[in-house]
């Protein structure tokens, strides 16, 4: 029979190794996003630009975060979208 005791210690066994495997990744934040697929340093990303991202679907999603529909993306615009996909 398991005792209290024992359940206890892997319960935080458990809680610790969850703690290291996140702290393993972490998403790069929407300043370190813009300034990487910003290339040419003009403070906006264009639909080349966002082409040019190799994860994630920024390209197929330029559309949904262009929140001015202008045809770029700005830190402000990116923040938004990545700040309504955390609260879904």
């Amino acid at each position: 029979m398991i005792s209290k005791k024992q359940i206890i210690v892997f319960v935080g066994l458990l809680m610790v190794s969850g703690m290291q495997a996140n702290n393993g990744f972490q998403k790069p934040s929407p300043e370190k996003i813009f300034k990487k697929l910003d290339s040419n340093k003009d403070g906006k990303i264009d639909k080349e630009e966002a082409s040019k991202a190799r994860r994630g679907n920024f390209a197929k999603n330029f559309d949904k975060i262009d929140a001015d529909k202008d045809g770029f993306i700005t830190l402000k615009e990116l923040k938004s979208a990545i700040e309504k996909r955390k609260n879904k």
